[in-house]
């Protein structure tokens, strides 16, 4: 998985959103699973010793996430948008 020991600029990860929205290869269900696989391991880097810079850049990579997400799946991605917010 890409980005499986670091976490990328907006513009590196907003590469891999286009690459995999457009994949012709990977049906909607995949595609969405593939992408909350980037976003899960964004947290599990964080690690116990993160500071609130990297909280924030992570919180900014998965609103990019989810907001692929409702572009494949309206309702999925509406659901997670508004649970990040509630948080």
């Amino acid at each position: 998985m890409r980005f499986e020991n670091t976490i990328p600029t907006k513009e590196e990860l907003q590469e891999e959103i286009i690459q995999t929205v457009a994949s012709s290869v990977l049906n909607t269900r995949r595609k969405i699973d593939y992408l909350l696989e980037i976003d899960a391991n964004f947290y599990t880097q964080l690690g116990s010793q993160k500071t609130a810079s990297e909280v924030k850049t992570v919180k900014m990579l998965s609103q990019a996430i989810y907001k692929a997400i409702k572009a494949l799946d309206k309702e999925t991605g509406e659901l997670l948008l508004k649970n990040q917010d509630a948080k």
